[in-house]
């Protein structure tokens, strides 16, 4: 499949657009200019959703690299797990919850968790910051105040 899009500066010209078998956009710019071939577009999007009073939003709370799966939870006994699949079935590598009397009512939420680097390191969003855990070395660091990142990967990558 083929078609053409406008290219940029004072004479528009004609780029030709193609698709791979994977479907990914590949355009080629126009000769004489160094204007990027395609601009990736980035956002929070996808198929969970959460709403509550003004705030609304997309939630990636589970994230799977490899053979690892982080998940996370908000709300009353908010929590964090990540497990590795083997040969001899699931082996929980971490778990972290804050249950505090009765009901659990903490005041401690866990937010969103993303694959970041080379299957050892995630990150995650807990009560208002962004950290950065790395399971192996047993590490964890806060990176800022924030919620709801948006990684440069496939998985927020906006469809055309």
């Amino acid at each position: 499949m083929a078609f053409a899009v406008s290219g940029t500066g004072l004479a528009p010209k004609l780029s030709p657009v193609t698709f791979d078998t994977e479907g990914e956009p590949a355009l080629k710019p126009p000769d004489g200019t160094n204007a990027p071939a395609l601009l990736r577009c980035y956002g929070r999007v996808g198929d969970a959703r959460w709403f509550g009073g003004q705030d609304w939003g997309v939630s990636y709370g589970t994230d799977t690299c490899g053979d690892s799966t982080a998940t996370s939870w908000p709300g009353l006994d908010s929590g964090l797990r990540i497990v590795r699949e083997g040969s001899r079935g699931s082996t929980l590598v971490l778990t972290v919850s804050v249950r505090p009397g009765l009901l659990h009512l903490a005041g401690f939420w866990f937010g969103d968790v993303a694959f970041a680097g080379d299957r050892r390191e995630w990150l995650l969003e807990a009560n208002g910051y962004l950290y950065l855990l790395d399971i192996d070395r047993s590490r964890l660091g806060t990176l800022a105040e924030g919620d709801r990142f948006i990684l440069m990967t496939r998985r927020y990558e906006k469809a055309l």
